[in-house]
């Protein structure tokens, strides 16, 4: 009975206890993704996803971020799971499939799938760009729903961020400690312009404040500069407030946005920061889109700035974004470009149809090829020419930049022309890996493998677990089914984690080993190497950076930039305008010490001048950007003002007296660029420099005054000299 008792309590407590286990997992919450495209052209853009993710033919709905792509009831994990998500925003024209040439606005960003949260709807930020999340990168965003957020996006238009930049914080932020002088390390790369610049971006979160040991819900007046730690030269902004960017009434789990793009160092305002989408059209066109700025005047302090000539020899330019100065570029590695080159070229190694082999690589290489049966694979055209039975051909590419090269070959199969499509393929792949891999560590296939056993871009999944042959080699046959269709696989290696993923030879990171099984073949081998794993220290050992030019090299090069031309011909709305032969350069002075500038100071050569009673126009290109601006002169002569006299502008001298100095009517003179120019008030000797106090009649006299222009300004007053009646 006693046994029955306590057989009957552990089926009760089972009975209760099932339901609280399947309630969580089946416990759910909602995901949000919110993407941005730097031009904000979301048209028919759609997304791919994987690992747990749907792709949509379309964007959800568009909100004052960009497009927003809604997923709902996705199972929570645990909170220890490794697995990820995967999404990629792609135009799919008409609804269809992704155009995956001209249409990524993203590559793979996986997503942990920890950040899904029971109840709960997650807002994720994803920005434009053309890298895989990695660890250091993850270049996805989530805001945290009990803070308040920042979306912060700081953008180098030179691409020089330097490498403690960071940021100086107080009042709230739920981040390290701030010691003047140690940046806080936020940032991540996270999106690229179309060009490919890398922009930084970080989410920050502040707790609410407390009164009292009471949450107020109220948002803390937290904020921070972005500085590098050098002092206050060293700042690349004045102070960024979070109340500022969430704008009115926020509440818990709101995210602000601070957009903020270089204007150099020793940056004490806010001129450069953008909060809210509201100012974002603002923010790109001074972030993204490069001019020479025109010439301004402060209201308050009266101060010009932009592109304008001082003198007639001297031209002030100022860019809207910081530009790269060349005496701090690096000459490229050719030795570490052509390995990178060479690591990262890939091509199909089942040949049933003909090849497009490429002829450019990564880091401007060229490629040229060989064959060393070309009757079969042709290395000039790509034509493939089957034969009766299965061919093994060698390709072998030829890497080069300049005279310098790396060669690289790849053992083809090519099916028989009597081959038929097979539903079933068994795949050897053979790996080489590092003579410092631990014996004891087991080795793993990972990846995405269609129609076989191995689960998908799982790092130790028992499936994808390879055979040490010995310190230096293992294998593992994969073997498919139900084949229907040329079956694309990725994959890479790991020893059981991501942390312990392959990596290349110089530690960075990896692409995915791609491989097409055509369905023509029952079976393949294939060999890779691994050259390094992310945990071990790289063996490789750079070679010291030289500058690509001297600083005489360097400054030659900047003068070139520039070109003042003379307007023969003004434009019409059909006939472009045309210009004479442009000016002498003597130099152009810049920050030659600094790794940016936007700033500078043409100065022209003797008899080379400019002459205000023509029209210039200065021509920037660096080889990246263009711009032309009409040379802003001083053609406004300076204004003399008599303010006490009438407006007759007569005055009155007594007949047969002295003149008395005192008589002499108060001036002024001022110039709008040269400001105060009363003392360089005279009478030029004339016919209109006399006063003859001995005869009565008018005596016109003349005020002249030049600016540093030469304009030259003239003004007239009359003493009229009269006898006096008794």
């Amino acid at each position: 009975m006693k046994k029955i008792i306590l057989s009957l309590l552990f089926l009760a407590t089972v009975l209760v206890a099932l339901p609280q286990l399947f309630a969580a997992e089946d416990a759910t919450g909602n995901l949000v993704i919110h993407f941005k495209a730097w031009d904000e052209n979301y048209t028919e853009l759609g997304s791919y996803g994987f690992e747990g993710l749907d792709g949509k033919t379309i964007y959800d709905s568009i909100d004052d971020f960009g497009a927003v792509f809604n997923y709902n009831n996705i199972p929570v994990v645990d909170a220890e799971s490794t697995a990820q998500f995967g999404f990629i925003a792609v135009k799919r024209p008409g609804g269809g499939d992704p155009d995956w040439n001209n249409g990524k606005l993203t590559a793979d960003i996986r997503i942990d799938k920890t950040v899904v949260k029971a109840g709960e709807t997650v807002h994720i930020y994803v920005v434009q760009g053309n890298a895989n999340s990695s660890k250091d990168d993850p270049r996805y965003f989530v805001a945290d729903n009990s803070k308040f957020n920042m979306f912060l996006v700081y953008f180098d238009a030179s691409g020089s961020y330097e490498e403690n930049l960071g940021i100086h914080h107080w009042s709230g932020w739920d981040l390290p400690g701030s010691e003047w002088n140690v940046p806080v390390d936020v940032f991540t790369t996270g999106g690229n312009t179309a060009s490919g610049s890398p922009v930084k971006v970080a989410m920050l979160s502040a707790d609410q404040t407390v009164v009292d040991d009471v949450p107020t819900g109220n948002a803390p007046d937290a904020g921070f500069l972005i500085y590098f730690g050098q002092g206050d030269g060293s700042k690349k902004t004045g102070d960024v407030k979070l109340l500022s960017s969430l704008g009115e009434n926020p509440v818990l789990g709101d995210v602000g946005f601070a957009y903020v793009y270089s204007a150099g160092n020793g940056v004490t305002t806010g001129d450069n920061v953008y909060y809210g989408n509201a100012n974002y059209e603002d923010y790109a066109l001074n972030a993204f889109s490069f001019r020479l700025l025109a010439r301004t005047v402060d209201p308050i302090s009266g101060a010009a700035s932009g592109t304008f000539a001082v003198r007639d020899n001297q031209i002030i330019v100022k860019a809207s974004s910081q530009l790269q100065n060349p005496h701090k570029l690096i000459a490229p590695n050719n030795e570490l470009n052509l390995l990178l080159a060479k690591n990262d070229l890939s091509i199909d190694l089942e040949a049933s149809k003909n090849y497009a082999l490429p002829s450019e690589g990564l880091h401007d290489t060229t490629i040229t090829w060989a064959s060393d049966n070309e009757t079969v694979i042709n290395p000039t055209t790509g034509v493939v020419t089957r034969q009766a039975t299965q061919t093994n051909v060698k390709l072998t590419a030829t890497i080069a930049i300049g005279q310098e090269n790396v060669s690289k070959e790849f053992n083809v199969v090519v099916p028989a022309s009597s081959a038929v499509a097979s539903n079933t393929f068994s795949l050897t792949v053979n790996v080489k890996v590092p003579e410092t891999t631990p014996m004891t560590d087991d080795l793993y296939i990972v990846g995405s493998f269609p129609n076989s056993v191995i689960p998908s871009w799982t790092p130790d999944a028992p499936a994808g677990k390879l055979t040490r042959v010995d310190a230096t080699n293992a294998s593992i046959t994969i073997n498919f089914t139900e084949l229907t269709a040329t079956t694309n696989l990725e994959f890479k290696f790991t020893r059981g984690s991501w942390d312990f993923e392959q990596v290349q030879f110089d530690g960075s990171g990896v692409a995915n080993i791609k491989y097409s099984i055509s369905t023509l073949l029952a079976s393949n081998t294939v060999e890779y190497t691994v050259e390094g794993w992310k945990d071990q220290d790289s063996t490789y050992v750079e070679a010291p950076d030289q500058p690509l030019y001297t600083e005489a090299e360097a400054k030659a090069l900047v003068e070139g930039w520039f070109a003042i031309k003379p307007v023969v011909t003004a434009a019409t709305e059909t006939v472009p305008a045309v210009y004479g032969t442009a000016l002498e350069i003597e130099r152009v002075d810049y920050a030659i010490g600094n790794d940016t500038f936007a700033d500078f100071v043409i100065v022209l050569k003797d008899g080379s001048k400019l002459d205000i009673t023509k029209e210039y126009v200065l021509f920037f290109d660096n080889g990246l950007d263009t711009y032309e601006i009409d040379v802003d002169m001083d053609t406004e002569g300076p204004v003399i003002t008599f303010p006490l006299l009438p407006a007759s502008k007569i005055i009155e001298v007594e007949w047969g007296k002295p003149f008395n100095l005192a008589d002499f009517p108060i001036y002024n003179a001022t110039d709008n660029r040269d400001g105060d120019l009363t003392r360089a008030v005279f009478v030029p000797a004339g016919p209109n420099a006399i006063l003859d106090t001995r005869t009565v009649g008018d005596y016109v006299i003349k005020l002249q005054v030049s600016d540093d222009w030469g304009n030259v300004t003239e003004e007239t007053f009359t003493f009229r000299v009269i006898k006096l009646t008794a």
